[in-house]
């Protein structure tokens, strides 16, 4: 999609196209040194912007609006950067700002990002009170060594402070403490309470902050309530997946009872309570009536099953393995890279759109969410094309022959 720049983002830019005919001329070998050096200087200048802008586009759920991404997967998949690069451009834009000392010398080009990310990941494991004195020496060192030595030394600092007995004793602690306990209220909600070490942490900040992105602008639950509801799409997703068998030998089955008028949409806001106790909205219902793992039962005004609709709206194995084919294994998101997981009816199921291949888009489970949750729409092109549509107008296009 076209790019919007800010004015001085754009005159930065066009300044560098300008300068880049200059690459043939032939310089004096002073001249190009200390053109490598101003170039590397300005890099790192632009570095530290864009971790500014990162932490602005994140705030705001620019990725996810705009590009129906996560951060990360944003960063990877749709500007090139490796794991590596993108893990610390989001490491930066979370925790650079609270250490206004390191900031500067990296808006400065006194440092580096690898020497900013060394510097402040010491400082985070270190007592607020002994941060200011280790900063300074940690910015010292930083002046003359590279990134690796900056954390030798912050590795020396932290244990000549004490810190990395602590470290593992209390992480000792934490292994012999694990766990987690799930307890039913008289109303039939669940407390939940535990404790995770870090490893198990790390995996639920993950997936946490891939399934609970915000969905757009008329998402208006606040964010307890989005890890609420992203920790249900992760334990339907592992129920889908773990290749638990069934009675009849497929994946674990669900079956929901939707009353018809909620699944034609005449009822929006009604909550329909299962036959083990748990009530969901009709928007649940209908989006559980795509998925091929859940069965509607749909109801008649008596209570009478009128129809078990899986084996009208399940794609078949023909059909799932030419869509397979026909987006070379990948999600009919433009760029996606996770695993395909849901057969969705592009034209909805519940709005009379047929089990058909043209009709069929494989997705993985956070791009089905946004398909039916998060605000975003999805057509054929003339081509047959995907062709989303963001809650904010921007429109993305998935075409066959790419991935």
């Amino acid at each position: 999609m076209p790019a919007v720049l800010s004015p001085a983002v754009a005159e930065i830019t066009d300044t560098v196209i300008r300068c880049a005919p200059d690459d043939g001329l032939s310089l004096s070998p002073e001249r190009t040194m200390g053109d490598i050096e101003a170039l590397l200087d300005v890099q790192t200048r632009l570095r530290a912007m864009t971790v500014r802008r990162l932490r602005d586009a994140i705030r705001c759920d620019g990725p996810a609006k705009i590009c129906g991404r996560a951060p990360k997967s944003w960063l990877m998949e749709e500007l090139g950067l490796s794991s590596t690069d993108a893990s610390r451009l989001l490491f930066l834009s979370r925790f650079l700002d609270a250490f206004p000392v390191t900031e500067a010398a990296f808006a400065d080009a006194r440092i580096t990002d690898g020497h900013a990310a060394v510097i402040v990941h010491a400082l985070l494991a270190l007592p607020a009170d002994v941060r200011d004195i280790a900063e300074a020496q940690l910015l010292e060192s930083a002046r003359t060594q590279p990134p690796r030595k900056v954390k030798e030394f912050a590795n020396d600092l932290l244990e000549a402070l004490g810190h990395e007995g602590a470290a593992d004793r209390r992480r000792e602690r934490e292994y012999a403490d694990r766990g987690f306990d799930m307890t039913e209220t008289m109303d039939g909600v669940n407390v939940v309470k535990g404790n995770f070490t870090a490893e198990v942490s790390a995996f639920a900040r993950e997936a946490l902050a891939i399934a609970a992105q915000p969905c757009g602008p008329e998402d208006h639950r606040t964010p307890r309530q989005r890890f609420h509801d992203a920790m249900g799409e992760i334990f339907r997703s592992y129920l889908q997946h773990c290749d638990k068998p069934g009675v009849d030998g497929a994946p674990v089955t669900v079956v929901a009872f939707v009353p018809l008028e909620v699944l034609e949409g005449r009822v929006t806001k009604a909550w329909i309570t299962q036959p083990d106790g748990v009530a969901m909205s009709a928007s649940t219902l209908r989006r559980f009536a795509c998925d091929a793992n859940v069965v509607p039962a749909v109801m008649g005004g008596r209570g009478e099953v009128l129809d078990l609709g899986r084996s009208k709206r399940d794609f078949n194995q023909a059909t799932r393995r030419a869509a397979y084919i026909e987006q070379h294994g990948t999600c009919a998101f433009p760029g996606c890279r996770r695993r395909v997981v849901e057969a969705h009816h592009i034209v909805w199921w519940t709005r009379n759109g047929v089990t058909s291949l043209d009709n069929c888009a494989l997705l993985c489970a956070f791009h089905h969410w946004l398909a039916h949750e998060g605000g975003w729409t999805l057509k054929r092109g003339p081509d047959r094309e995907f062709v989303w549509t963001s809650p904010v107008g921007a429109e993305r296009k998935r075409h066959l022959l790419a991935a």
